[in-house]
């Protein structure tokens, strides 16, 4: 099933991700643009977090630019295997879940969507070193109420929280992201004109040709 998923709608559209500095629109921060139990109006996406849990959840991690940041990979290599990242997810999802509790793979999902929230080294509008979702898009969170609450989101309705962060990432990719400002430095030095005499050399008179 993840080959056919992958074949279907990774390898299309494999450069259809979030880059690590992608920053979200003023209408995508701060709250969530759809609700949990709005899953009901995106109905395939529901369905294949229901019935293809793992397919669509690497799906989310390979949107989302999580795994892309842990493997580096050239754009030529990505041309050449497309999506490579898409079956890396899918197949850490099949080890983790094969060595851990249901219990332990939801508090793994409230993580990917809450993260580690500490006062050290967060920027103001950024997103931590693991890149949850609650951080890049600038969610507020309060802290252990926050991560059980999602982690209960997960256990008792995972379909539901799957669709509401992957509808989320999704129209971000769909409507556009801010790229970062890069600043412009200084120019050292004193620039020089092309074509001028440089200070120290003569040459305001030009040698005539001799007869």
């Amino acid at each position: 099933v993840a080959l056919i998923y992958w074949r279907c709608y990774i390898v299309p559209t494999f450069d259809k991700y979030l880059p690590r500095a992608a920053r979200a629109p003023a209408n995508l921060r701060g709250r969530w643009l759809y609700q949990w139990n709005d899953c009901f109006s995106a109905t395939g996406t529901c369905c294949c977090f229901l019935w293809c849990t793992f397919p669509t959840l690497a799906d989310l991690y390979f949107r989302s630019g999580w795994i892309h940041r842990s493997v580096s990979r050239s754009t030529d290599a990505q041309a050449k295997c497309k999506g490579l990242e898409y079956l890396y997810a899918f197949i850490g999802l099949i080890v983790v879940n094969s060595v851990t509790s249901s219990c332990c793979f939801c508090c793994i999902q409230s993580f990917m969507r809450n993260g580690f929230r500490t006062t050290v080294g967060q920027q103001p509008g950024g997103y931590n070193e693991f890149g949850d979702i609650r951080s890049r898009f600038e969610i507020p969170a309060n802290g252990c109420n926050t991560f059980c609450s999602d982690c209960c989101l997960w256990c008792w309705c995972g379909p539901c929280a799957g669709t509401q962060e992957y509808r989320h990432v999704m129209h971000l990719l769909d409507n556009g992201y801010e790229s970062p400002q890069v600043a412009v430095g200084q120019v050292v030095g004193v620039p020089i004109a092309v074509g001028q005499p440089v200070a120290g050399e003569t040459g305001a008179e030009e040698a005539k040709p001799q007869a």
